[in-house]
């Protein structure tokens, strides 16, 4: 017989094993992505985005047999201005993000993510009046170091680690306090910014200037994969939103940075200097200590679990 805090327990494990899956996918996989995808316009790939998108979870759902909360969640307007305010945030996060991968800042743009979790921390402290436990506030000071340091040695405002932080911020506070499950939730957002990106992509067909099917079998695959490549993601991120206290969550986020500086610095050889180590380095301390509490958090909650049985 499972008892609340088994279930809570359960809750909390699906939830770190969702925003791994999300942050390391986005970290990694969508950058090399985008990178690749460098010669195709950004709104294009945008518009392929929502539209693939809907499609895989149009499939998704009608394989699940989940059409009905979908169709109910129709008549519910409030549900529907928060995910089209929290679609608007990520589909502004998939510019930037895009921009800066192909224009060759994808080390502006790992500061970016890192700058994120502190947001998502103050949201959650500030709206939901979330507490942190004594080592996430060690670790939070830490990492606020770590990225002001950073920022100073950047010269000028960071508009492109700004912009994303807050944008992907803003998505992460609206999917959890939004009433609906992941895959319905994401099925409305991409419903809701359907029709602008099948009229964008006509009129690229009708005006000659469509990068798919006029470039090469490769790209158009990739284009395809766009559903599979946003969705997989954003659904399970939006899964760990509604099982994680936003504060756990929000400082998690430091995984997906620590990807994409390695795929920038790796493997498209973008400069890092012993100058930039030393921020990184700072921020990945804190990384360190919130893990290290995370494993304390987590064996209380097991034993709460254990006791209650």
């Amino acid at each position: 017989m499972k008892t609340p805090a088994g279930n809570a327990a359960r809750d909390f494990n699906l939830g770190l094993f969702y925003a791994l899956i999300a942050l390391i996918w986005w970290g990694m996989a969508t950058t090399i992505y985008f990178k690749i995808l460098g010669a195709v316009p950004i709104l294009e790939i945008m518009a392929h985005r929502v539209v693939w998108s809907f499609l895989l979870a149009a499939a998704i759902i009608t394989g699940v047999r989940s059409w009905r909360p979908y169709l109910e969640a129709w008549s519910q307007p409030q549900v529907l201005l928060l995910l089209l305010l929290s679609m608007g945030m990520m589909i502004a996060n998939w510019g930037v993000f895009i921009y800066a991968v192909t224009s060759d800042q994808i080390v502006a743009a790992s500061l970016g993510a890192f700058i994120n979790p502190l947001i998502s921390v103050a949201m959650g402290m500030i709206f939901l009046r979330e507490r942190l436990r004594p080592l996430q506030k060690i670790a939070c000071l830490i990492a606020i170091l770590g990225v002001v340091i950073l920022t100073v040695q950047i010269g000028e405002l960071p508009w492109i680690a700004l912009s994303l932080a807050i944008t992907f911020s803003a998505y992460g506070f609206i999917r959890k306090i939004v009433q609906t499950e992941a895959l319905v939730g994401y099925m409305l957002e991409s419903s809701l910014y359907l029709a602008p990106a099948v009229g964008y992509l006509l009129w690229l067909t009708f005006t000659h200037e469509i990068s798919f099917s006029s470039t090469d079998i490769f790209t158009d695959a990739l284009l395809l994969g766009a559903g599979i490549v946003t969705a997989l993601p954003l659904i399970t991120f939006a899964a760990a939103a509604r099982k994680l206290p936003l504060s756990i969550l929000g400082v998690m986020q430091f995984i997906a940075p620590v990807c994409t500086l390695l795929v920038g610095v790796l493997m498209y050889d973008e400069p890092f200097t012993w100058a930039d180590a030393l921020p990184f380095g700072i921020i990945w301390v804190a990384l360190v200590i919130h893990a290290g509490d995370l494993v304390l958090l987590q064996r209380e909650m097991s034993r709460a679990a254990s006791a209650a049985r």
